[in-house]
Parts: C-alpha cells; structure tokens; sequence
C-alpha cells in the first residue's frame, strides 16, 4: 500500500481545494463573550445581552464573530427563538436582534486576520427574519456591511434588501425566514463623507446607491477590514428579528457562519450518563477489590 500522493495527486488536490469553502458554527457558550456593562441572560433558549446607555463593544479579536455597537436599550444575541434560517439544516438556533427606539442599535461584527482589497470581494448572503411584532418602518431589517479602512478612517458600506429592486418595495417580508444573496452588481449605500461617490451618485446615503463594483472602483485606496450585521441607529419603533448562516467571499474562499445554541443533553440523556458513570465506578472498586484478595 503507498503511503503518500503522487505529485500528480498532490497538484490534483491543491487545485479542487482552492476554491473551496469553509463553514463555521458560531455557538452561544464558546463564541459569545463579555460585552462590558450589559445585563447578560442565558439560559434553555440562549444567550442574550442587553445594554442601556451608550454603546459598547467586545475586545476586539480577529476570527472571532463579536457583540458590538450595542446601546440605547437593544439586545444582542444567540437564541432558538427564531430557530434556524432555512439553509441551517439541523440547527437549532440564530443571531438574535431587538431595538426599542431610535437610539438602539446592535450589531454582531467580524474581524478577519488582515485587510483584503475591496476588490477581493466577489459576493456573500445571509438569511434574516422580521418578527411581525416589530413596528419601526416596515422597509427595515438586519442589514450586510463591510468593514472598511484606509488606515486612518473606518467606515462602512451597507447592503440593505429593501434598496436591491426598482421601484422600491413599501415593506419587506415578515414571519418568514428569507436567504439574500449579495453580488458585485448589488446596492450598497454609507453616510461617511471619507468615502468617494462613485459615477452617478448624488448623495451618500441616496436611498437606491450604488453597485459594490462602483464602489470599489471610486475607492481603490480602501480596504476590508471585518464584516458586520445588526439593527438600529435611528429605527424609530421596537423591531425583533434574527440572522443566520451568514457568509462571505474574498479572493475566491468562501467562508460562512452558522449561529447556535449550544446543544444540552435532554434529562434521558442525562440519566444514562449517570448510569454510566456508576457502571463505571462499580467496576473500577470491584478490580481493586479483586486485586487486594490477590
């Protein structure tokens, strides 16, 4: 039997890997850390973390999906009251969102290692839920951002679903999970100054915007530095709603995220273990017993 690959072999797998994809679940007991000041419930249904007042961050750490820019009264965090977005399989859980007013906001961000050119950026989606309990402006639910940088400014551009037909739709769907798929050509929009209009555009936050590609191409001097998603900042109204299996790609790796609860043993489970871990002890005393007569 031979041990290695051929180098033909070998070539063979660098090439079918390269573009290849890698999935993450992000789980509430391992991923979620502490967001400062915040009063944190978890329990059966997940983890959630509620902050009054200014906003507040996470550390910052890069590879790691983060609660951030959580303020004004809007809780953040990872639960089953949605379950899971419709390409979430088995899963049982989601990232869970909720603004009470126009000073609310809440996002779950992401930090990759390096900054990658915006060109490097060929596309993602993301699945989000508006609970039809929300009553801010119905246009409104979890938005996809880039994080950009040019070394000295930090901004973002911000895809939002309600901004990708024409004429503009008067509401965007509720009480039913829905996949979003975000290319090059789709419409992205940011009220930052620092970053140039592309070709057309009269305004930063001109409610239509503008493709990534124009984006990308008025601002070559900026790079991507994480991604984001959330709620709030001037949503008058409570809103409630959720995002799963989120992703992205750059420079042909795919990465996508799947948020959930952490799994418990049922009680059945539970009393087998304990069964087991008896089971186990008997025998561990009746050897040393045995082992002493001998």
């Amino acid at each position: 039997m031979k041990l290695g690959l051929s180098l033909a072999a070998t070539a063979a797998l660098l090439v079918a890997s390269a573009g290849a994809a890698h999935a993450e679940t992000v789980v509430t007991d391992t991923s979620l850390g502490v967001l400062p000041g915040a009063v944190t419930s978890t329990g059966p249904n997940g983890t959630t973390s509620t902050k009054a007042g200014a906003r507040v961050s996470e550390a910052p750490a890069a590879g790691d999906w983060q609660q951030a820019n959580v303020g004004g009264g809007a809780t953040v965090g990872i639960t089953k009251t949605y379950g899971d977005g419709p390409n979430g399989g088995a899963g049982n859980g989601s990232a869970y969102f909720a603004s009470v007013d126009g000073t609310s906001k809440a996002d779950m961000q992401y930090y990759l290692a390096a900054p990658v050119a915006l060109s490097a950026f060929a596309g993602g989606s993301y699945d989000w839920y508006r609970d039809v309990a929300s009553s801010n402006d119905p246009l409104q639910t979890a938005s996809y951002r880039l994080l950009l940088t040019n070394g000295a400014v930090f901004t973002n551009l911000i895809y939002e679903p309600v901004y990708q037909t024409n004429p503009q739709v008067l509401a965007v769907p509720e009480g039913l999970w829905q996949t979003q798929t975000i290319t090059t050509s789709s419409n992205f929009w940011s009220s930052n100054a620092n970053l140039a209009l592309p070709g057309g555009l009269g305004c930063h936050s001109c409610a239509q915007g503008a493709s990534f590609s124009s984006w990308a191409a008025a601002n070559s001097g900026f790079s991507i530095y994480g991604f984001s998603t959330g709620v709030g900042s001037g949503w008058n109204g409570p809103f409630q709603g959720a995002v799963d299996n989120f992703s992205f790609t750059l420079n042909g790796q795919t990465e996508s995220f799947n948020f959930e609860v952490s799994a418990v043993p049922e009680p059945a489970t539970w009393a087998m273990m304990i069964i087991g871990f008896g089971a186990v002890g008997t025998m561990v005393r009746s050897r040393r017993r045995m082992a002493i007569a001998a």
